[in-house]
This record gives structure tokens, sequence and C-alpha cells, in this order.
């Protein structure tokens, strides 16, 4: 069992301050209370103070101020942010953007929160906390066919604002499998063992964004279909490696959304 020591009682605390621009400090006061009055301030100047702690056995490491405090400005929680609502809305998901607030409160914003409410419940349940330099953000995996409320508070040290929300959104219910890739589908020779394939992007999504491609090929010889590759949906093109010379081949694309794969674009004759 380790020692243990009394605690020392404070002596003192000396603060210091300085202008938040400027690097020398300025002391105050030494004193024994837990407060200080100051009226030299200059209005509308940024200062920053550091406080150190003193008992018999020697002197604290400084607490210095996080935020600068501005004289003759009083820091309030910040007000609520502007033009929030829903730019993309699938069966699944919803697209949320949002401006900063017209006020930070007179301090920096430390970030932002965002809750959601099913229509048919009166419980508000938190989405996520993010950065202040987030405008926009994706809510995923919501339940389909639901109707639902969004609301977004902006914070700083002091404190949240008042809420900023949304009128009721009922998620998308028609989504469907995107039609298939478009022609023209081309396809390369890379050399006796590899080929590149390109094609176009589907006519429809589905009514859910694009979430990527699904390449198969088929060896004319055999009747079974062979995944090579994936991409995401900004992607049209797949080189495929390790073919066997002298070997024809099928090609197949599919597109994917949220709900599944599309039928396939399908090359018409063997390479």
């Amino acid at each position: 069992m380790s020692p243990s020591y009394p605690l020392l009682p404070v002596v003192d605390y000396t603060i210091q301050r300085k202008e938040a621009s400027k690097k020398s400090w300025q002391t105050l006061a030494t004193v024994s209370e837990t407060s200080l009055s100051m009226s030299d301030l200059v209005l509308n100047t940024a200062y920053v103070f550091r406080i150190t702690a003193r008992n018999k056995e020697g002197e604290s490491e400084p607490y210095i101020s996080e935020d600068p405090i501005i004289a003759g400005r009083r820091i309030t929680p910040p007000s609520a942010p502007l033009n929030f609502n829903a730019i993309d809305i699938t069966s699944k998901s919803v697209t949320l953007q949002w401006s900063p607030p017209s006020s930070t409160g007179g301090t920096e914003l430390t970030g932002y929160i965002i809750e959601k409410q099913y229509g048919n419940s009166k419980k508000w349940s938190k989405v996520v906390t993010l950065d202040p330099g987030h405008l926009q953000y994706c809510v995923e995996n919501l339940k389909e066919k639901s109707e639902l409320y969004f609301r977004i508070y902006a914070e700083n040290s002091i404190g949240l604002s008042t809420a900023a929300g949304t009128s009721i959104i009922s998620l998308k219910t028609h989504a469907t499998v995107p039609s298939p890739p478009t022609d023209p589908l081309e396809i390369r020779s890379l050399g006796p063992n590899s080929i590149i394939v390109e094609w176009g992007v589907p006519e429809t999504d589905g009514g859910a964004p694009l979430e990527g491609y699904k390449i198969a090929i088929r060896d004319t010889k055999k009747t079974m279909w062979m995944e090579v590759g994936q991409v995401s949906a900004e992607v049209q093109k797949l080189t495929i490696k390790d073919l066997q010379e002298n070997h024809e081949y099928l090609v197949r694309i599919f597109a994917r959304n949220e709900v599944g794969l599309s039928e396939p674009l399908e090359s018409d004759e063997p390479f």
C-alpha cells in the first residue's frame, strides 16, 4: 500500500493576463481569494488569463483560459444554425444541410449536434456530434417508409443554441434497383492476359443513389459467371487481369444501389 500524504492548503493565487495578440504576460495580483475584479481593460480587446496556485511546497502548473475573453462582450450560447433542411431523401437515408449561426455567442463554435425523432414517437435521439467545419451530413440506416423530424443545435464553450428543425420528412418508398449500365460496352486488349472494360452510367438510379458497379466474366467453355471486381459509382471502367491465353470470355456489368443489383449490361460477342 502506497503512503498517503496530507493535502496542503493553498496559500495564495497569482493572476496574470496578456492581450491575445501579444506574447508578454502582466502580473495583476497575488490574492488568497478565488476571485479578482479589474477595471482597466480596454473595450473590445481580447485577453488571455493564467492563474498559478501556491502552497508551502511550491507553485502549481498554471491554468490558462481556453478562449480569449473580450472586454465589454458577454459570452453567450450561439444562435441557432440557419437554413437547416434536407437536400436529398432516399428510402433509408436523409442528407441534411445548414449554414453557420448568425451569432457564435462571442466565442468560437465547438460543434453541431443533430437529433432525430420518428413521427410516431415523442422521443428525440442523438444522431451525431460534428466539428464546426461540417455543414452537411447524411443520416443513414433509417427505417424504410417512415416519417421523421430532425433538429440541430450549435454549441460553444458556454452551451447549446436553441434548435433549428425540419418539417416532417417522408422517406421515399418507391426505390428500386437501378436500370442497367448503358452502352457502349467497350473492351480493349492490354496484352494476351488482360483487358480494360468501360461502360456508361445507368439511365436511372432507381430512386436511391448509385453505390457502385459489379463486374463478372464467363469463359465460353464454362457455365459459371465469376466476379472479377467492383468499383465505386464514380468509376466506369475496370482492368481485368490473369485471363487465360486463347480463351474466349463474355462480360457482364451490374449497377448497384441500396436496394440491390440491376439487370446486367452484357457483351454481345466473346472477346
